[in-house]
């Protein structure tokens, strides 16, 4: 089992889509540097 797996069962962390990241970003705001612009490129 890889650790990646094991982090995604102890923190619950799923996969999610750019959109949502997005969406996300915008109404919680977030790191100049995590900006979906930034982050998209």
């Amino acid at each position: 089992m890889k650790i990646q797996h094991i982090k995604r069962i102890i923190t619950h962390w799923e996969t999610s889509s750019f959109s949502t990241y997005r969406d996300t970003f915008e109404q919680y705001g977030g790191s100049v540097n995590m900006h979906p612009d930034v982050v998209e490129y």
